[in-house]
């Protein structure tokens, strides 16, 4: 018997980019006319909300923006406030290779530094540093030989581990919850949320994502120069239709 190779198509989820990227921070506010002048700085806070990752060609495009709230005390001891500005960004990285197939990008950020000063008590500026972290994923086809045969040899070859990107889904949820921030509360500043303790379950057609959503707001308070702060956890529990899902497969979710 003539020696024969027996070769198999699968599909293994491969990291196509990994790769992080610095995008700079810096902006004046200028105070309009309702605000209070600036007589302290206490603290800068800066948030990242990604609205569009996609790949075009041979590009992934990632596209958001910031929210930087500063928060200071004006003159005469009066209770701290906050002001809030907005900068949108877009960056562009290289694919090697065009993405067709069944793909999903996970994105994270964090701030490096930031510096805000009070240039005089209309106008503020700021400028620092956000790094992000990306990497995207695809399904890749490739061969494999599966076993040899010939006439004195018949052996499969050693037993493949590998991860088949089956599909992807999402959905938009809202939560309603009350957070408590006592009886001295004078003004929300800011409020900021983040998800913890996030685990996926799968089966048929199906994706069940838990976890917590935990909310941290920033308050003044009667009768006090500091920033009151307040944390909540809030738990979900979600359900997504994805098909093709059973129960031994493995779930990553991303909110």
């Amino acid at each position: 018997m003539p020696n024969q190779c027996i070769t198999d198509i699968v599909s293994v989820l491969e990291k196509r980019i990994d790769t992080g990227f610095e995008i700079g921070l810096e902006q004046e506010i200028l105070l309009a006319d309702y605000d209070k002048p600036v007589f302290k700085i206490i603290k800068t806070v800066t948030d990242n909300c990604i609205t569009q990752k996609y790949i075009n060609g041979n590009r992934l495009i990632i596209e958001g923006f910031f929210r930087t709230s500063i928060f200071y005390q004006p003159p005469m001891g009066e209770s701290i406030t906050v002001v809030s500005k907005k900068q949108t960004f877009q960056k562009q990285l290289e694919v090697q290779n065009p993405v067709t197939d069944v793909h999903f990008i996970d994105i994270s950020g964090e701030l490096q530094y930031i510096n805000t000063r009070a240039i005089n008590p209309t106008r503020i500026s700021f400028n620092g540093v956000y790094q992000f972290n990306v990497a995207l994923y695809s399904a890749e086809s490739i061969p494999v030989t599966t076993a040899v045969n010939s006439s004195t040899v018949c052996t499969d070859s050693d037993s493949l581990t590998f991860f088949c990107l089956q599909g992807q889904g999402s959905r938009q949820f809202s939560l309603e919850e009350e957070l408590r921030a006592g009886e001295k509360a004078d003004k929300i500043l800011h409020i900021t949320t983040h998800p913890v303790n996030v685990t996926a379950f799968t089966y048929e057609d199906k994706v069940n994502i838990k976890g917590d959503i935990e909310a941290e707001i920033v308050f003044s308070a009667e009768d006090s120069e500091l920033l009151q702060t307040v944390k909540k956890k809030f738990p979900f529990s979600q359900v997504t239709d994805i098909q093709g899902t059973a129960e031994t497969h493995v779930a990553y979710a991303q909110l």
